[in-house]
């Protein structure tokens, strides 16, 4: 019989035969694991899998490549706290999709999970979490192996005044380095640089540079998109 028992995040959830629950868990020490509930479409039992709530799970199985069962206890509702702020919600089902799709299964991923319980912890009081989100998609893409470059020019080698990143590299780039080819690189936002207050524009800006990296990097391979639940998010945080 092949066990594990560890705190986990939620991703999804989603009907299994008539009665059971086909669960995603992001788990510490575990990865992206997978496992039935069974009787999961109860009232109870549905409530506690709902996206980005903490559970401590335990999951067992005949043999380790079985998709096996879980059963959990509720650690943080984080989804109750959330359900009421549609922006926040969204935000919590965008990274959920993004790392249900981006991680390979069952590979450990302890630095990403903590970061991500931080962000979720935050975004249960922050009013001005927005940044937040897009620092937590920079950081997700260095634990991930394709993290920025931003400490230099990459066509001068100067470390200050930088202002673009290239969208082949993910280097940045200066004014001077740029020059003639501004159209064709991302303006970097100042608060990527220095951690400084970031506006709306600035935080779409570096919505856009993650998406493209995300996509290049991590879905391309693959032969996916970006998820739905992404787009849905910068629709509603876009002014209209």
């Amino acid at each position: 019989m092949q066990k594990w028992q560890n705190q986990a995040i939620v991703l999804s959830a989603r009907k299994f035969a008539e009665r059971d629950l086909l669960v995603n868990v992001f788990a510490r020490g575990q990865g992206l694991h997978s496992g039935i509930v069974k009787a999961g479409q109860s009232k109870t039992k549905s409530s506690l899998y709902q996206a980005g709530n903490v559970l401590e799970v335990s999951w067992a199985a005949r043999l380790s490549d079985q998709l096996g069962n879980f059963t959990a206890e509720m650690v943080e509702p984080i989804f109750a706290k959330l359900m009421n702020d549609r922006n926040k919600l969204q935000a919590l089902l965008s990274l959920s999709a993004i790392l249900s799709n981006s991680l390979a299964e069952r590979d450990e991923h302890d630095d990403l999970y903590d970061e991500l319980l931080q962000f979720l912890q935050h975004l249960c009081s922050a009013e001005n979490w927005l940044k937040d989100y897009a620092n937590f998609e920079v950081q997700m893409l260095r634990m991930l192996g394709f993290g920025l470059d931003l400490s230099e020019c990459a066509v001068t080698g100067m470390e200050r005044g930088l202002e673009f990143v290239s969208p082949k590299t993910g280097r940045a780039v200066t004014k001077q380095g740029a020059s003639g080819y501004e159209h064709k690189l991302f303006k970097l936002p100042k608060f990527m640089l220095d951690g400084s207050e970031a506006s709306a524009e600035e935080i779409l800006q570096a919505l856009e540079i993650t998406g493209h990296f995300l996509q290049q990097n991590i879905y391309n391979p693959q032969h996916k998109h970006m998820p739905d639940e992404r787009a849905r998010l910068l629709k509603l945080i876009t002014p209209q």
